[in-house]
């Protein structure tokens, strides 16, 4: 059972055929994490997930004035999973997307979509 606090949407890219490219699955929740350390949480979150073969993995981090977020990107089923924590406001968002796009349009796409996260 899914909370009210999970939102799936449909990935698309116009210049793509066919056009739908993914799933995006999102769950946001406003838990004081604030003080929380950003590196030590996303190790324990990648940790969490890799349950094989280092070398089947992509991991990134993104830091900017808004937010702290990483993915691991596990290349065997192009799926990426995504933990974002917000910085001026409580909160954090837990993501997996399911994307079939090219490794650098993947990549591209969702560094694009981290940066752009805003918690309010």
């Amino acid at each position: 059972m899914r909370s009210q606090r999970t939102l799936f949407y449909g990935i698309f890219d116009k210049t793509a055929n066919p056009k739908k490219v993914g799933v995006l699955d999102i769950e946001c929740n406003s838990n004081e994490v604030r003080n929380k350390n950003f590196d030590a949480g996303f190790k324990s979150f990648v940790n969490g997930y890799m349950i094989d073969d280092v070398n089947k993995y992509s991991i990134n981090t993104i830091k900017n004035n808004d937010i702290n977020a990483g993915y691991i990107w596990y290349r065997a089923s192009n799926t990426i999973y995504m933990r974002a924590y917000g910085k001026s406001k409580p909160g954090y968002i837990n993501a997996s997307m399911d994307v079939y796009l090219t490794p650098d349009k993947l990549d591209a796409f969702v560094t694009d979509f981290i940066s752009q996260i805003k918690f309010k």
